[in-house]
């Protein structure tokens, strides 16, 4: 129901019942939590933004990347800055402050692929025959996002949650149930 989808995307919806039974649905402030699908596009540019600096750079370099994807700093700065998400995504980034300035680094250097690659996960894991050759996904890490637009990300769950979750941020943050979202599809 209504309350398991919220709790299935507890980074953009809350569902909460007080004490007569009455249910409220609360938007999640889009700039304290971006969101799954967010979080694998800022991987997947960052892995772009690395791979044409040789696979690393300094942390102090990363104002580039922060100037051309905003969103992406307020993400990094909530999971608790680069060494936090370097860790949180350890089979994409190595964090490194051994000695001079701070780095990231590529686990595995990013390959040129289309914009078709990467973009589901593989129906054959665990046991894919072709291994590191194959297109599809083989962990969340290494999903893209897809490009196409509005009408692609609501088509998957994330986007469906992401538009309740800013149609209740429009109607002031949070909404009393029960209540019917219309999303269109």
């Amino acid at each position: 129901g209504l309350r398991e989808f919220c709790e299935s995307h507890p980074t953009m919806l809350r569902f909460s019942k007080n004490a007569h039974g009455a249910t409220t649905i609360h938007a999640v402030a889009p700039g304290a939590a971006l969101g799954v699908r967010r979080e694998h596009e800022a991987v997947a540019l960052l892995r772009e933004f690395l791979a044409a600096r040789g696979g690393e750079t300094d942390c102090g370099n990363l104002a580039e990347f922060y100037a051309l994807h905003a969103w992406a700093k307020a993400f990094v700065d909530d999971v608790g800055g680069e060494r936090a998400f370097c860790e949180r995504h350890k089979d994409s980034f190595r964090f490194e402050d051994r000695s001079g300035p701070t780095r990231i680094c590529l686990v595995k250097p990013a390959k040129k692929m289309s914009r078709k690659v990467k973009t589901e996960l593989c129906r054959f894991l665990p046991n894919c025959p072709r291994g590191d050759r194959c297109t599809y996904a083989h962990s969340e890490d290494e999903l893209r996002p897809k490009r196409g637009g509005d009408a692609a990300a609501a088509s998957d769950e994330a986007g469906v949650a992401e538009l309740i979750r800013d149609f209740i941020a429009k109607r002031g943050g949070e909404m009393d149930g029960p209540a019917v979202v219309s999303v269109p599809g």
